[in-house]
């Protein structure tokens, strides 16, 4: 017969094998893609599963690479803002701009409306709601959203670039 804690660590030891397994199973195509990414057509459709590492390749990636078109540095490159702190700048807003847009807007759909009532009852109009009401109470979100890390990263990459100007301008 089975004691309390016997049971116990049969169910631990059981939960923590059904954990292993699922995450090999969700992880091995991710890793299977991956490795096959390395590998030439050739030894990809040969059969064979394992290929040996002095015959894994970069050519696949120089194939996307080449035949993709990137849009937001062709607009860059066509606006004559290529490896400019402006560019950059560009770049980041097209990236980031959506997503920040897209969080704050649920975090904005999620105040009380009662508290934009109560302002216009007050006497307050849509710009002063906004400015008065809506953005001190949505500073948290906001501030969670630009924490300060990522502009320091922005900041980092754009003085990178300015950098790179600098030295080739000389």
């Amino acid at each position: 017969m089975m004691t309390k804690k016997n049971r116990k660590i049969v169910r631990v030891t059981l939960t923590y094998i059904i954990c292993i397994l699922a995450f090999l199973f969700f992880i091995t195509p991710m890793l299977w893609i991956t490795y096959s990414s390395f590998r030439s057509p050739d030894a990809i459709f040969s059969g064979k599963i394992l290929t040996p590492t002095n015959q894994f390749t970069l050519d696949n990636y120089k194939t996307i690479l080449s035949v993709t078109d990137f849009p937001i540095y062709n607009i860059i490159f066509a606006i004559g803002l290529f490896n400019t702190i402006f560019g950059v700048a560009l770049g980041q807003l097209m990236l980031v701009l959506p997503f920040a847009v897209w969080m704050l807007k649920g975090y904005f759909d999620n105040l009380p409306k009662e508290i934009e009532d109560a302002a216009r009852i007050d006497g307050c109009s849509l710009f002063q709601t906004l400015t008065r009401v809506v953005i001190p109470i949505s500073a948290p979100g906001s501030r969670k959203l630009f924490h300060e890390k990522s502009h320091d990263k922005c900041l980092d990459k754009c003085e990178i670039i300015a950098q790179n100007v600098r030295i080739r301008g000389s």
